[in-house]
Protein backbone atom coordinates (compact mmCIF):
# COMPACT_ATOMS: atom_id res chain seq x y z
CA UNK A 1 0.00 0.00 0.00
CA UNK A 2 1.15 3.32 -1.03
CA UNK A 3 2.14 5.89 1.68
CA UNK A 4 -0.42 8.84 2.77
CA UNK A 5 0.92 12.20 1.47
CA UNK A 6 0.88 14.35 4.13
CA UNK A 7 -2.27 17.22 3.58
CA UNK A 8 -1.94 20.63 5.49
CA UNK A 9 -4.48 20.88 8.09
CA UNK A 10 -6.11 23.62 7.23
CA UNK A 11 -7.06 21.64 3.74
CA UNK A 12 -9.14 18.39 5.70
CA UNK A 13 -12.17 19.46 5.74
CA UNK A 14 -14.76 18.81 8.56
CA UNK A 15 -14.78 15.58 10.16
CA UNK A 16 -18.67 13.88 9.92
CA UNK A 17 -19.57 11.01 11.97
CA UNK A 18 -18.76 8.27 9.49
CA UNK A 19 -15.53 9.18 8.40
CA UNK A 20 -12.48 11.09 9.55
CA UNK A 21 -11.44 14.14 8.28
CA UNK A 22 -9.32 13.81 5.69
CA UNK A 23 -9.52 10.13 4.89
CA UNK A 24 -11.42 11.24 1.36
CA UNK A 25 -8.91 13.79 0.39
CA UNK A 26 -5.70 11.39 1.55
CA UNK A 27 -7.52 8.76 -0.41
CA UNK A 28 -7.53 10.66 -3.40
CA UNK A 29 -3.73 11.46 -3.11
CA UNK A 30 -2.62 8.14 -2.96
CA UNK A 31 -4.77 7.19 -6.04
CA UNK A 32 -2.71 10.16 -7.64
CA UNK A 33 0.67 9.21 -6.13
CA UNK A 34 0.47 6.18 -7.29
CA UNK A 35 -0.71 6.58 -10.56
CA UNK A 36 1.22 5.39 -14.13
CA UNK A 37 1.76 7.78 -16.73
CA UNK A 38 -0.60 5.46 -19.34
CA UNK A 39 -3.61 4.43 -17.53
CA UNK A 40 -6.29 6.41 -15.34
CA UNK A 41 -6.72 6.41 -11.82
CA UNK A 42 -10.05 6.07 -11.14
CA UNK A 43 -11.79 7.66 -8.22
CA UNK A 44 -14.33 5.10 -7.62
CA UNK A 45 -15.29 5.37 -3.81
CA UNK A 46 -16.78 8.69 -4.12
CA UNK A 47 -20.29 8.83 -5.85
CA UNK A 48 -19.48 11.33 -8.95
CA UNK A 49 -22.22 14.06 -9.34
CA UNK A 50 -24.55 14.40 -11.84
CA UNK A 51 -22.36 15.79 -14.50
CA UNK A 52 -19.80 12.85 -14.03
CA UNK A 53 -17.31 14.19 -11.35
CA UNK A 54 -16.13 13.06 -7.77
CA UNK A 55 -16.21 15.47 -5.16
CA UNK A 56 -13.80 16.14 -2.02
CA UNK A 57 -14.87 18.62 0.99
CA UNK A 58 -12.20 20.66 2.09
CA UNK A 59 -13.28 23.50 4.51
CA UNK A 60 -16.86 22.89 4.09
CA UNK A 61 -16.42 23.83 0.28
CA UNK A 62 -16.76 21.19 -2.68
CA UNK A 63 -14.07 20.64 -5.10
CA UNK A 64 -13.65 18.77 -8.04
CA UNK A 65 -11.21 16.23 -6.85
CA UNK A 66 -9.61 16.47 -10.43
CA UNK A 67 -9.04 20.19 -9.70
CA UNK A 68 -7.45 19.09 -5.94
CA UNK A 69 -5.22 16.65 -7.30
CA UNK A 70 -4.22 19.30 -10.71
CA UNK A 71 -3.49 21.91 -8.17
CA UNK A 72 -1.35 19.65 -5.84
CA UNK A 73 0.43 18.45 -9.02
CA UNK A 74 0.61 21.36 -11.08
CA UNK A 75 0.38 24.30 -8.04
CA UNK A 76 -2.59 26.66 -8.40
CA UNK A 77 -4.18 27.62 -12.04
CA UNK A 78 -2.65 30.99 -13.30
CA UNK A 79 -6.07 32.48 -14.69
CA UNK A 80 -9.04 32.62 -12.93
CA UNK A 81 -11.72 30.31 -14.01
CA UNK A 82 -9.34 27.78 -15.72
CA UNK A 83 -10.30 24.49 -15.66
CA UNK A 84 -8.35 21.15 -14.91
CA UNK A 85 -8.49 19.17 -18.36
CA UNK A 86 -8.48 15.59 -19.07
CA UNK A 87 -6.34 14.52 -21.76
CA UNK A 88 -8.13 10.71 -21.06
CA UNK A 89 -11.86 12.61 -21.31
CA UNK A 90 -12.54 10.60 -18.00
CA UNK A 91 -14.32 12.43 -15.45
CA UNK A 92 -13.51 10.75 -12.53
CA UNK A 93 -9.23 10.59 -13.15
CA UNK A 94 -7.18 11.99 -10.81
CA UNK A 95 -3.51 10.68 -12.21
CA UNK A 96 -1.62 13.84 -12.38
CA UNK A 97 -0.25 12.93 -16.08
CA UNK A 98 -3.58 13.14 -17.58
CA UNK A 99 -4.27 16.82 -16.02
CA UNK A 100 -3.30 20.15 -16.89
CA UNK A 101 -4.58 23.72 -16.14
CA UNK A 102 -6.41 25.33 -19.50
CA UNK A 103 -8.76 27.54 -20.33
CA UNK A 104 -12.29 26.95 -20.87
CA UNK A 105 -12.05 27.67 -24.48
CA UNK A 106 -9.07 25.19 -24.86
CA UNK A 107 -10.88 22.39 -22.59
CA UNK A 108 -14.02 22.84 -25.13
CA UNK A 109 -11.66 22.58 -28.08
CA UNK A 110 -10.09 19.30 -26.92
CA UNK A 111 -13.52 18.18 -26.47
CA UNK A 112 -14.16 19.07 -29.97
CA UNK A 113 -11.03 17.90 -31.96
CA UNK A 114 -11.34 14.39 -29.64
CA UNK A 115 -15.06 13.69 -30.71
CA UNK A 116 -16.39 13.66 -26.85
CA UNK A 117 -18.43 16.82 -26.93
CA UNK A 118 -22.12 16.39 -27.02
CA UNK A 119 -22.79 18.80 -29.79
CA UNK A 120 -25.75 17.51 -32.45
CA UNK A 121 -26.49 14.25 -32.85
CA UNK A 122 -24.13 13.49 -30.54
CA UNK A 123 -25.93 15.03 -27.81
CA UNK A 124 -28.12 12.50 -25.84
CA UNK A 125 -31.32 14.26 -26.19
CA UNK A 126 -30.84 15.11 -29.80
CA UNK A 127 -33.86 14.39 -31.34
CA UNK A 128 -32.41 14.37 -35.16
CA UNK A 129 -29.40 12.26 -36.70
CA UNK A 130 -27.73 14.13 -38.55
CA UNK A 131 -29.00 13.05 -42.19
CA UNK A 132 -32.08 13.89 -40.99
CA UNK A 133 -30.90 18.02 -40.07
CA UNK A 134 -29.16 17.89 -43.57
CA UNK A 135 -32.84 16.80 -44.96
CA UNK A 136 -34.52 19.75 -42.60
CA UNK A 137 -31.87 22.18 -43.99
CA UNK A 138 -33.09 21.13 -47.95
CA UNK A 139 -36.61 21.10 -47.61
CA UNK A 140 -36.48 24.45 -45.81
CA UNK A 141 -34.42 25.69 -48.86
CA UNK A 142 -36.79 24.42 -51.02
CA UNK A 143 -39.73 26.43 -49.24
CA UNK A 144 -41.32 24.00 -47.17
CA UNK A 145 -42.91 25.41 -44.33
CA UNK A 146 -41.41 25.57 -40.71
CA UNK A 147 -44.33 24.14 -39.65
CA UNK A 148 -44.82 21.12 -41.72
CA UNK A 149 -41.51 20.49 -40.75
CA UNK A 150 -41.90 20.76 -37.22
CA UNK A 151 -44.62 17.73 -37.77
CA UNK A 152 -42.98 15.79 -40.20
CA UNK A 153 -39.52 15.44 -37.70
CA UNK A 154 -42.13 15.59 -34.77
CA UNK A 155 -40.02 18.76 -33.55
CA UNK A 156 -41.44 22.24 -32.21
CA UNK A 157 -41.37 24.94 -35.00
CA UNK A 158 -38.88 26.92 -33.26
CA UNK A 159 -36.87 23.99 -33.21
CA UNK A 160 -36.88 23.28 -37.15
CA UNK A 161 -36.29 27.45 -37.16
CA UNK A 162 -32.93 27.49 -35.50
CA UNK A 163 -32.17 24.28 -37.38
CA UNK A 164 -32.55 26.01 -40.65
CA UNK A 165 -31.27 28.69 -40.06
CA UNK A 166 -27.74 26.87 -38.51
CA UNK A 167 -27.82 27.77 -34.73
CA UNK A 168 -28.56 23.79 -33.66
CA UNK A 169 -26.72 21.69 -34.90
CA UNK A 170 -23.80 24.45 -35.66
CA UNK A 171 -21.12 21.03 -36.54
CA UNK A 172 -23.13 19.40 -39.24
CA UNK A 173 -22.65 20.77 -42.81
CA UNK A 174 -25.67 21.07 -45.35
Amino acid sequence: MSTPIPIPDSMLGKPTPERRPGDSLQRVLALAASSKPGECSVVDFIRPNNSGYAYVTIDGRRVGAHRFVCAVAHGDPVAPRTDAAHSCRNRTCVNPHHLRWATRSENLSDRTADGTDHRGSRNPQAKLCNDEVRQLRRLRTSGVLLKDLAGQFGIAESTACRIAQGAFYSDVAS
